[in-house]
């Protein structure tokens, strides 16, 4: 299994900015908030790096997917705003060109049934109101990490060295690396990152990382001199093409796979989501249905007591 490389939003990947959130749930308010993300400058250039290199890693055609040399790049965050999380992997999406797994049959997360259906750059996105996350602000955790990996249908737990967590603030995932000794594959943002401020981080272990990984696909420079054409000779016929990078597809458009119009995404109808949208620091209501139907059932045996007795108060009374 390669590398599994689990990232931050907010102050991680992007400068966050308050009114970039709370917009109407069109296609439209993804691409003009995409367009003012990279317009503004407001994604960290770093990361965008690390992302651009690991995501070639990962599209390369292998054989065996489990010798990929990055196996998933996820996306971990306490953010709510599915428009606003939506912008920012689109923004990624076209600088990194290259289409992850997420919301596709690769991916088998049914909470996807609340965010926008396009190409993701990510190969599993979990939110604040996840499913399967406990809490109105969940720590991450590495259990987090097996979930996702779960609906990428990978039932093999990872070697930890091959985790590496990206995040601004101190979280259970970190403990854990920690306590498992590579406490270098938790990479703090110092500070917080903020457009215009000097990055402080030291990222030193993933580029390493990275570069050996780049290294073993470049092919060694011979020292002799060079052979004239007419004096070479084949022990072996030349191979016949390879198939397509996975990222190509046999070069189909990523918005026919995912099964979208091909016309300008903002003369789609508005986004197939909830009715009711939390702000960007609450839950979705549906994931929460089991608390408030017990809140229901109880005010309704209560109701029910009340009314029996004053039933038996006015027969009383007769």
């Amino acid at each position: 299994m390669g590398l599994i490389l689990v990232f931050d939003l907010d102050q991680t990947i992007i400068d966050s900015q308050q009114y970039f959130f709370q917009r109407p749930e069109t296609y439209e308010s993804i691409n003009t908030l995409k367009d003012e993300i990279l317009t503004g400058g407001y994604l960290n250039p770093t990361i965008i790096d690390i992302l651009k290199r690991a995501s070639k890693l990962r599209d390369e055609d292998v054989t065996n997917p489990m010798d990929k040399k990055v196996t998933a790049i996820f996306l971990l965050t306490n953010n709510s705003d599915p428009i606003y999380v939506a912008a920012v992997d689109s923004a990624i999406h076209e600088l990194c060109n290259s289409t992850g797994k997420y919301y596709t049959e690769a991916n088998i997360d049914p909470d996807t049934r609340f965010m926008p259906k396009k190409p993701y750059f990510f190969d599993s996105i979990m939110m604040r109101g996840h499913s399967k996350r406990v809490g109105s602000d969940p720590s991450k955790s590495l259990n987090d990490v097996y979930v996702m990996l779960r609906y990428l249908e990978i039932k093999k737990k990872p070697v930890l060295g091959s985790i590496y967590f990206f995040d601004d603030i101190y979280h259970e995932m970190d403990r854990q690396l920690n306590a498992f000794g590579f406490p270098d594959h938790s990479i703090k943002i110092t500070p917080a990152f903020r457009r215009g401020e000097a990055d402080l981080t030291s990222y030193k272990s993933i580029l390493d990382r990275l570069s050996k990984l780049e290294a073993a696909d470049t092919p060694a420079v011979s020292s002799m001199a060079p052979v004239s054409a007419l004096t070479v000779a084949r022990s072996k016929p030349l191979k016949a093409p390879g198939r397509p990078r996975s990222g190509a597809r046999n070069s189909e458009d990523p918005l026919t796979r995912n099964n979208l119009p091909r016309e300008n995404l903002n003369s789609l109808p508005p986004l197939p989501l909830p009715a009711k949208r939390p702000s960007i620091f609450g839950v979705w209501p549906e994931l929460k249905a089991s608390q408030t139907q017990g809140g229901r059932r109880k005010s309704r045996i209560r109701k029910l007591l009340k009314k029996n007795r004053n039933k038996t108060r006015n027969r009383i009374r007769k």
